[in-house]
């Protein structure tokens, strides 16, 4: 018995170090590889892809995801209240003229995420307008974010790439038990 429970132990270490990979959506051809990732400062793991370093808690420089200057950043937050709370301060925090209309919901493997798609300029990461794709979810009155930033002419000769990056990394999500 102690013995089935020490392999049991060691194929779990091994499954949680070992990286896999996601094939692209909509048929094209590539993969991305994923590490586990975990925060105790919000409370979180899930997955990121290798070639994105972290700087600060929860933001990620993906430049590397494929070759190109373009930036390409993964930002993991999330914040103590409602999503009817969060969605006004989310417009007034990105000048944005409405309040974003959601694109849609996918189930992920503990919550359940509502699609956004806009565009916005966000000084901290420099004078150009960004195209942001963001993941929402809601949990008692925790808000998830995930959210992929690049610029508007590098998204749609790429858009399997981010959408597949986001939806991988959104889908994993999930509190800390």
């Amino acid at each position: 018995m102690k013995r089935n429970a020490i392999l049991s132990i060691l194929l779990c270490i091994l499954l949680i170090a070992t990286a896999c990979n996601a094939s692209l959506a909509g048929g094209e051809s590539g993969s991305i590889a994923l590490v586990p990732f975990s925060s105790e400062e919000y409370g979180v793991r899930g997955i990121v892809p290798v070639a994105c370093e972290q700087g600060e808690p929860g933001q990620f420089d993906c430049r590397n995801l494929r070759s190109g200057q373009s930036p390409v950043f993964l930002v993991l937050q999330l914040h103590s209240m409602t999503m009817d709370e969060f969605m006004p301060l989310l417009a007034t925090d990105l000048n944005l003229a409405t309040v974003p209309s959601s694109r849609g919901t996918f189930r992920g493997a503990a919550l359940t995420w509502e699609s956004y798609h806009f565009e916005a300029p966000l000084p901290e990461l420099g004078p150009e307008i960004f195209r942001v794709d963001l993941a929402l979810a809601e949990h008692g009155s925790i808000v998830y974010v995930a959210a992929l930033l690049t610029l508007p002419d590098d998204y749609d000769p790429h858009l399997a790439l981010y959408e597949t990056v986001l939806r991988y990394v959104a889908h994993a999500l999930a509190p800390l038990e």
